[in-house]
């Protein structure tokens, strides 16, 4: 008893067949271009398999470079905040222990307006790193665009000589083909004369 898995059990319960070209034309077309395709590498880059791949890498970074910057700005703010937080812990037991009652209110005045400058400077940096990141995403914009634009005007100058070279060609066949028929109409005309003036001397002969 063969194993369901066994090559030859797969073999009888999936098949393929390409119909013949002669008894049905249609069908081997249809199979050949949809179904069936060379190789996945650089020898064959337009196969089904590799469309949309710059479009999806691209994504890929833009998602992953946001969730690093979302990342680092949370990292950033729990430290301060715990740094901040064990700061005042440490100065609050400190002048619980040293201090009277009023010189306690003092610092804790002075405690209140130091995490509200360390609270300010936290925002300023946040608002910092956000900006730069903005510009940085500008910038990134900006050189896509000039990227974009050089090659559009590398385009059109290439069309813009190919054009002239062609009128230049025409131009120069145009001017050729008429000196030939100039030089050509002259000669007969240099014969017809010549044989105007034989035939008048010699009827005056």
């Amino acid at each position: 008893m063969l194993p369901k898995n066994h090559p030859c059990i797969i073999d009888a319960a999936i098949s393929l067949e390409i119909l013949d070209k002669n008894k049905d034309p249609e069908f081997p077309t249809i199979v050949t271009s949809h179904m069936v395709h060379g190789p996945c590498s650089a020898l064959n880059p337009n196969v089904p398999c590799k469309k949309d791949v710059v479009v999806v890498v691209v994504v890929v970074v833009e998602v992953a470079a946001v969730e690093v910057v979302v990342v680092v700005v949370v990292v950033v703010v729990v430290v301060v905040t715990v740094v901040v937080v064990v700061v005042v812990v440490v100065i609050v037991k400190v002048v619980v222990k040293v201090v009277e009652v009023v010189e306690a209110v003092i610092v804790v005045l002075v405690l209140v307006v130091v995490i509200v400058l360390v609270v300010i400077v936290v925002v300023v940096a946040v608002v910092v790193i956000v900006v730069v990141l903005v510009v940085a995403v500008v910038l990134v914009v900006v050189v896509a665009v000039v990227v974009v634009v050089v090659v559009v005007v590398i385009v059109v100058v290439e069309v813009v000589v190919v054009v002239v070279v062609v009128v230049v060609v025409v131009v120069v066949v145009v001017v050729t083909v008429v000196l030939v028929v100039v030089v050509v109409i002259v000669l007969v005309d240099d014969d017809f004369q010549t044989q105007t003036t034989s035939t008048c001397d010699g009827l005056s002969e």
